[in-house]
């Protein structure tokens, strides 16, 4: 058994692995990392600690006779590109907790709305100061009237919250993490997620084949 937070420091490390900042004697250092900082930045491990705490929390949460599904993803406003989203400020950030979440989540389209979260320009701490919406596509490639995909196509931190303890964690459009109820899964091959939704996570087995 093992929470999110105990993951953090590997996680950070598989997606640093295959996605870590130029070294300064590049050629491009300065260009690359300067891309990365803006559109795949990442979080402290304190940031990314919470970010997983607080996910594990809110998927537990029920709302309306269920579960919340949704997405967090952790980028700032100048880190989308204008003509593949559209921004939904909130009028004031609000701080990263369950409560917060699942009340904002209500308003998202689970399949192609993310929440955004960034860290306060004063002090640093996480809030959410936003919805993102993709404009044309879902997350995925799936039809419309499917399931949603698991591994988004967008570069930034994407924390998916999909059932009670089931979270899946993507950056570069890799899923580094998938948790599921008290256990971790590293570089999990698509063939397997069916076995883990049906036998870990309980899904129905049409819905884990379906997915």
């Amino acid at each position: 058994m093992v929470y999110p937070s105990e993951c953090v420091a590997r996680l950070l490390d598989e997606i640093n692995q295959y996605d870590g900042e130029d070294p300064p004697e590049s050629e491009h250092a300065e260009e690359n990392n300067s891309k990365r900082n803006r559109y795949r930045t990442l979080p402290t491990c304190d940031g990314l600690r919470k970010l997983l705490d607080v996910s594990l929390a809110a998927s537990q949460q029920p709302e309306e006779g269920g579960f919340l599904k949704l997405s967090l993803a952790y980028v700032g406003p100048d880190g989308l590109a204008p003509k593949r989203y559209d921004i939904c400020p909130l009028e004031e950030t609000k701080p990263l907790t369950p409560r917060n979440i699942a009340k904002i989540a209500a308003a998202a389209n689970p399949r192609r709305t993310y929440l955004g979260i960034s860290p306060s320009s004063e002090t640093q701490d996480l809030r959410i100061w936003g919805l993102v919406h993709r404009r044309m596509e879902y997350f995925g490639t799936e039809p419309e009237e499917g399931n949603s995909a698991w591994i988004p196509l967008d570069l930034f931190l994407v924390i998916r919250v999909r059932a009670p303890a089931v979270l899946l964690v993507n950056h570069s459009s890799q899923m580094r993490l998938a948790y599921v109820r008290g256990k971790a899964y590293w570089g999990l091959p698509p063939a397997a997620v069916q076995a883990v939704l049906r036998d870990r996570a309980g899904v129905d087995p049409e819905h884990a084949q379906a997915i």
